[in-house]
């Protein structure tokens, strides 16, 4: 087995057409809130205002499923497509202050989802600050914002194996896009996408829940509130 076997069993759906953009709104909505349902991460190209979204990974816990939306190709039609009540679409999912949604790290995609398609993110979880906050709980040393992978590889209750595989997905999926190391950010907008770019970006939301979980027990409820 490979080590993207390994580290991405989770089933992942490629979304890339308006129809199966309905398909996902109905997957998402009426999602329970506690814990958050929705983990977000986007790929893209310099991504910020100055750049471009390339993917939109959502993982839906409820439904054991990475979805991997193509804005490349769908371009504003991935935020404003309704689902079948004629009304719910992912901008109103992200802007809603009432659907929790966990992001890591939020500042440079809700940058880039602002100045590219107008959406001003509500009802954020940001597992960066999370992680951030339980620290001052436990008066741990160090002042600096960790990133993703430093988290899921020391909070996100991995054995040896799977963290061995979870490294192996990372450097793979590195190399592809790293311009330092041979590669180049264009990756994310190839079709179809290579399979050690999909397993990269379905790696990256998986174990989302499992730090959110892991944060919040060790904030509480009140101190929770504070950093999110």
């Amino acid at each position: 087995m490979s080590a993207a076997q390994q580290s991405t069993p989770i089933p992942s759906r490629f979304v890339d057409t308006a129809r199966q953009v309905t398909a996902l709104i109905n997957d998402l909505t009426n999602l329970p809130s506690l814990p958050p349902s929705l983990y977000i991460n986007l790929e893209g190209i310099d991504l910020s205002r100055h750049g471009t979204i390339s993917i939109s990974l959502l993982s839906a816990v409820p439904k054991n499923c990475v979805y991997l939306l193509d804005v490349h190709t769908l371009g504003a039609q991935a935020f404003q497509t309704t689902g079948a009540d004629g009304q719910t679409t992912l901008q109103s999912i992200l802007k809603s202050a009432s659907t929790p949604k966990a992001f890591f790290d939020v500042r440079q995609q809700s940058d880039a989802l602002y100045a590219h398609f107008g959406i001003r993110l509500d009802g954020i979880e940001d597992l960066q600050l999370m992680e951030f906050g339980r620290r001052f709980t436990i008066r741990s040393v160090g002042n600096d914002l960790r990133v993703l992978a430093y988290c899921i590889l020391n909070h996100a209750a991995m054995g040896r194996a799977r963290r061995r595989a979870w490294e192996a997905v990372k450097e793979n999926g590195c190399r592809c896009f790293d311009p330092a190391l041979g590669g180049t950010y264009q990756v994310f907008n190839s079709r179809p996408l290579t399979a050690d770019i999909l397993a990269y970006c379905i790696q990256k939301v998986q174990f989302m829940p499992r730090l959110w979980g892991f944060y919040r027990s060790r904030l509480g409820v009140s101190r929770a509130a504070e950093v999110t």
